[in-house]
């Protein structure tokens, strides 16, 4: 499995099958930064090659985890994930 230029791939990963030789992947990657996560789509064909199809959202302040896909149509799919934001800083004056 290929870490698409990032330091690691976690497995919570959805998949959707398209046939025998052929399959959509929703991974989550780790950031930039290397830390906490955010979501990828990648498509598997003929046993041998991976390729990113895209980043699901922005790279998030937080994290996006755990997608869960559908296929609406031949061409929608729509992604559930789970995503909680970085905390914000706040100072108290005094």
């Amino acid at each position: 499995m290929p870490h698409f230029d990032r330091k690691g791939i976690a497995a919570h990963t959805d998949y959707i099958v398209n046939g025998k030789h052929d399959l959509m992947a929703f991974m989550t990657a780790s950031k930039e930064n290397g830390r906490e996560a955010r979501l990828l789509h990648a498509h598997h064909r003929r046993r041998k090659t991976w390729k990113l199809v895209c980043w699901i959202g922005p790279e998030p302040e937080g994290f996006s985890i755990m997608p869960s896909s559908v296929r609406l149509s031949p061409t929608r799919i729509l992604t559930a994930i789970r995503r909680k934001r970085a905390p914000a800083i706040s100072s108290t004056p005094g």
